[in-house]
């Protein structure tokens, strides 16, 4: 506490925070991270160094890696059907591998479902983790304008993460995203 009268910078704060980490009690255990990487696509890569980086900070990090589901999932494209139909099939496929999500999260529990964007994390997902408590976290690292899918799932999630700047989050805000 400074004294009556002295004027307190940031860098007293931080000081004073910084010193009262060791009265801090810590964890009884890591925390547990869940993080869902995509079926396809560019954030593939941002999963795979997401896991790498939360295994070196401590955390107890289970990587559920979808992408040998990718060619199941471009497959579909050469399935001779309507568009409709090959849209539906590829929402079952997701829809299935949302239920492995499901599993492995009554398996583990985790203190925190990290989904990346492409994860098959839908909004039926969503409701159970949200139902059962499971904090969750969004990270967008696709184009938002040629994936506008984030908008069914920005609500059902506790924070959404972007690489896009306020004009995108305003958008995020507006689908109902942090309510």
């Amino acid at each position: 506490i400074a004294p009556l009268g002295a004027r307190v910078t940031t860098d007293d704060r931080l000081a004073r925070i910084v010193a009262s980490w060791p009265d801090v009690p810590a964890p009884s255990r890591r925390p547990r991270v869940l993080l869902v990487g995509p079926i396809y696509g560019g954030s593939l890569e941002t999963a795979r160094s997401t896991a790498r980086a939360l295994n070196a900070i401590g955390a107890d990090t289970m990587f559920l890696d979808f992408s040998p589901f990718a060619s199941g999932w471009s497959a579909f494209e050469a399935l001779e059907v309507l568009p409709d139909c090959r849209k539906e099939l590829q929402a079952g496929l997701g829809d299935l591998l949302g239920k492995a999500v499901l599993r492995q999260v009554a398996a583990v529990n985790p203190d925190l479902v990290l989904a990346m964007a492409q994860a098959p994390v839908g909004t039926t997902v969503l409701d159970q983790l949200r139902s059962a408590r499971i904090h969750t976290a969004f990270w967008f690292v696709e184009n938002w304008r040629v994936l506008p899918y984030w908008k069914q799932v920005a609500p059902g999630y506790d924070v959404f993460f972007a690489i896009q700047g306020q004009p995108f989050l305003d958008q995020v805000r507006a689908a109902g995203a942090g309510k």
